[in-house]
C-alpha cells in the first residue's frame, strides 16, 4: 500500500505466551520510518502506538525500534510507514521461564543490591565481543516502554527476552542498558563488563562512550513511576556517580555536538519519548535525590568483620561474630554458601560498639567445610564481609543395636547412644 509517496507495510502475528517481547526490524538504511503497534486480547484492540527507534550503533548496521514488553495479548499487528520501501521482519521473543527466575545474590561491597545476569538466565554465548571500556561522564535514564502489568516473576524472563532482541534481531554485541530497574525498585546487572567498570553500552546515540545508561521497565509515558523504583534509579546512578567521581552539575556534549546535562533523560539528547513523560517531568528531584546519594556513597565506606571457631564437632553450637564499623543498631544477616549462591541463614542486629554475634545453624550436623559471610544493611546500600569458613567435623562415637530377631508384623526398635550428648537430630 502507498499513501501520499510513503509506503505502508502492515503485519499481524498470533502469540501465545503471556509474555512476550517484541520489536521491528530491517536491513534498509532508511532513516525516514514511523513504526506503530496494537495488540489484541480477547476480541479487545488498543490503539495504535508509536515505537520508538533504537539508538544506532556501531556494533551493526541493522535498524529496528526498541524492544516492548507485551503481557497476556493474543494478537500482535504492527505497520511500517517508509519513504522508501523497506523488508521489516517483526521478532517476538518468548522468554520462557529459567531456573534464575528464583534469585538469592547481590553485588559488590558497599554498592546498592543489584541482581546479577547470571540471576536474570543471562545466555553468554548470545554475547558477541567483547566489552568495550570508556569514560563515566554522566548518566542517561530511559525507560523499556511496553507493559506496566508484569508481575515479579516475569521480569528475569522480559529481561532475557530484551537481551535476546539486542543480540539476535539487531545484532548488537550486548543488552544495551548498563543497569535495568523493575517497577518493585529492584535492580538488575545489564551489558556484561563489570558494574564498577565504565562499559560503554548502546543506549544513546553520540553518548555511549561518556554516560552509564539506566532503563525503568514499563512505559512512563502512560503512567506515574513508581516511587521505589525512582528511588532505586537515584540510588543505583548515585552510587556510580560516586564511584567515577562525575561532575553531576556539567554539560556534557555528544559526538554529533549536542549538548544536554550531565543527567539527564534520554529525550535530552535524542528524538523520543524516552523516558516517557511522567519520568521526565520528575528529572529536577530525580538529580537532587541522586546527588544526596552520591554525596553518602563518597563518605568513608562501612567495613564489616567476622570470625568463626574455624573448627567444630557436628551438632555443637557454633556462632559467627565481628563488628559493623557504623555503630549499634545496624540490621546485619549471615549468608551461607548453598550450591555456589549466597542464602540468607540467619538475621539479627549490631549491638554495642557494633558487635555481633550469629549462629551458623548452616551444616550444623553434616561433616564438612562451609562458607559463610555477613551482611550489613545499611541506609545507601550494603556492606559484606570477607569469606569466613568453619569446617564441621564428625568425633562422636555412635553405638547401636536391634533385637536381631523379631516376626513379621511386630513393632522393633534401634536403641542406642550418641557421645555428644543430648538434643542431637539423629
Amino acid at each position: 500500500m502507498n499513501t501520499d509517496g510513503r509506503t505502508v507495510q502492515v503485519a499481524t502475528l498470533e502469540t501465545e505466551q503471556d509474555v512476550t517481547v517484541a520489536g521491528i526490524s530491517w536491513a534498509e538504511p532508511e532513516e525516514d520510518v514511523e513504526v506503530f503497534l496494537r495488540t489484541s486480547t480477547g476480541g479487545d484492540t488498543t490503539a495504535w502506538e508509536s515505537l520508538d527507534l533504537a539508538p544506532e550503533s556501531p556494533e551493526s548496521s541493522t535498524n529496528g525500534t526498541d524492544p516492548i514488553v507485551l503481557t497476556s495479548a493474543t494478537t500482535v499487528q504492527v505497520a511500517t510507514v517508509s519513504t522508501t520501501s523497506i523488508t521489516p521482519s517483526l521478532t517476538m521473543v518468548d522468554p520462557r521461564m529459567a531456573t534464575a527466575d528464583a534469585m538469592a545474590t547481590t553485588s559488590s561491597t558497599g554498592a546498592p543490591v543489584i541482581y546479577s545476569r547470571k540471576d536474570w538466565g543471562a545466555n553468554e554465548s548470545l554475547r558477541g565481543s567483547a566489552p568495550t571500556y570508556a569514560r563515566v561522564q554522566g548518566v542517561v535514564i530511559h525507560h523499556t516502554a511496553g507493559s506496566n502489568s508484569y508481575t515479579r516473576e516475569q521480569v528475569p524472563g522480559i529481561i532475557r527476552g530484551i537481551y535476546s532482541y539486542h543480540t539476535q534481531t539487531l545484532g548488537w554485541s550486548d543488552i544495551g542498558y548498563n543497569v535495568l530497574v523493575d517497577k518493585y525498585g529492584r535492580a538488575w546487572e545489564g551489558r556484561y563488563g563489570g558494574l564498577t567498570r565504565a562499559v560503554q553500552g548502546a543506549h544513546a546515540y553520540g553518548a555511549n562512550h561518556l554516560t552509564f545508561g539506566i532503563s525503568l521497565m514499563g512505559n512512563y509515558d502512560t503512567v506515574q513511576p513508581p516511587a521505589v523504583a525512582m528511588d532505586t534509579i537515584a540510588r543505583v546512578s548515585g552510587w556510580k556517580m560516586s564511584l567515577h567521581k562525575v561532575n553531576t552539575h556539567a554539560t556534557l556534549t555528544t559526538s554529533t555536538g549536542q549538548s544536554f546535562p550531565s543527567i539527564s533523560g534520554h529525550r535530552d539528547s535524542s528524538a523520543t519519548a524516552c523516558p516517557g513523560r511522567y519520568i521526565y517531568n520528575q528529572m529536577g528531584s530525580l538529580r537532587t535525590q541522586l546527588r544526596t546519594y552520591q554525596s553518602s556513597y563518597s563518605a568513608t565506606p562501612v567495613t564489616v568483620t567476622a570470625a568463626t571457631a574455624g573448627t567444630k564437632e557436628t551438632g555443637l553450637l557454633s556462632n559467627v561474630w565481628g563488628t559493623v564499623s557504623a555503630g549499634s543498631g545496624v540490621p546485619v544477616e549471615v549468608q551461607a554458601l548453598v550450591d555456589g549462591r549466597w542464602t540468607t541463614s540467619q538475621k539479627g542486629t549490631t549491638g554495642a560498639n557494633g558487635f555481633y554475634a550469629l549462629a551458623l545453624t548452616h551444616g550444623a550436623d553434616m561433616p564438612g567445610v562451609y562458607s559463610y559471610r555477613v551482611v550489613a544493611t545499611l541506609p545507601n546500600g550494603t556492606a559484606i564481609s570477607p569469606t569466613v569458613t568453619l569446617a564441621r567435623t564428625n568425633n562422636m562415637e555412635i553405638v547401636a543395636a536391634t533385637a536381631g530377631t523379631k516376626k513379621a508384623g511386630l513393632a522393633t526398635n534401634i536403641w542406642g547412644t550418641v557421645s555428644g550428648g543430648s538434643g542431637l537430630r539423629v
